[in-house]
């Protein structure tokens, strides 16, 4: 069994930022700290997604799944946070990778999030058009961190 990545290398997140604003110093920041502590979720085997905003962790994904994580952070944090998504360390690539898509970018914008950053080369991205066209209308940024 080899990953589905191998296949569908179009469909991966690129590094850098491909969509929306243009990021701050402080938005690298956070997005960092998002990546560090999704990393340690993801050794515990617990989620892929952490919601950050000016240095604070808003939420981080368990059983509940991305979206619920970024409406919980959006509730608690209200508009401007960031959401950071990444593989888990030592994730068997073949299967689970992340992924994220227009439903993704919806929700943030009701939560009122601003920024989506995703592993890069380790994300699948469906329907990257429309997922960038709803990130576009509403200044949502998007980008990819290799980790």
């Amino acid at each position: 069994i080899v990953s589905a990545a191998e296949f569908l290398t179009k469909m991966l997140a690129p590094d850098g930022q491909w969509c929306g604003p243009q990021l701050s110093a402080e938005d690298f920041k956070d997005i960092q700290l998002g990546m560090e502590v999704a990393g340690h979720l993801g050794r515990a085997d617990v989620g892929q997604t952490v919601v950050v905003k000016r240095g604070h962790i808003l939420a981080v994904e368990a059983a509940e799944g991305t979206d619920a994580t970024i409406q919980r952070a959006g509730v608690l944090g209200g508009r401007g946070a960031i959401v950071v998504k990444r593989c888990k360390p030592g994730q068997d690539e073949r299967f689970d990778l992340p992924t994220v898509g227009p439903a993704t970018v919806e929700v943030m914008k009701r939560a009122g999030a601003r920024v989506l950053a995703v592993e890069s080369g380790k994300t699948f991205l469906l329907e990257v058009d429309k997922m960038q066209a709803v990130a576009q209308i509403n200044g949502i940024s998007l980008c990819g961190v290799r980790f």
